[in-house]
């Protein structure tokens, strides 16, 4: 039977980089195309929701039963009633509940899945023990067409 390639890294200790696609959920060549440019995995988000405090909260303690839990600061920041916009900037009360459930998601053993809008955020989340850094697609598009349009525009600087 052949390894699963994800398996066979994660038993590696080593760090996971794909896509979430919310914007484009129903693309199979857009999937196609993202791995075949060398991403781990893609997400496809075809519903997608916001989670209630309690429902936060109780990822600390099903931290034991799960394979892992995915650290969103949008849905999170919505439900605890701030206002979010998908900034680099997240409230301090979000990223301390963020911070909380990834450190007990690891201390439990179990699997850290994070976004990162760009390799700087993607190296700082690898920093903090995640171990599947997720590409958010939209914001990821959206910068490399503003750096093309620029650069043909002649108003990007490098």
């Amino acid at each position: 039977m052949p390894v699963n390639p994800l398996r066979r890294k994660l038993a590696a200790g080593e760090t996971f980089i794909g896509p979430l696609l919310q914007e484009i959920p129903s693309s199979p060549e857009l999937v196609e195309f993202l791995v075949a440019a060398g991403f781990d995995y893609v997400i496809v988000d075809g519903e997608h929701g916001g989670a209630s405090t309690e429902t936060c909260r109780g990822l600390v303690r099903a931290a034991e039963a799960m394979g892992g839990c995915f650290l969103g600061a949008g849905d999170l920041a919505l439900s605890l009633g701030f206002e979010y916009f998908g900034t680099p900037t997240t409230h301090p009360d979000v990223q301390r509940l963020i911070d909380r459930v990834r450190d007990h998601t690891l201390a439990a053993g179990k699997l850290v899945m994070g976004p990162a809008g760009s390799g700087e955020a993607a190296r700082a989340a690898i920093a903090q023990g995640v171990q599947l850094v997720v590409v958010q697609f939209g914001q990821f598009f959206r910068a490399a067409c503003n750096a093309h349009l620029a650069d043909a525009r002649g108003t990007w600087s490098a």
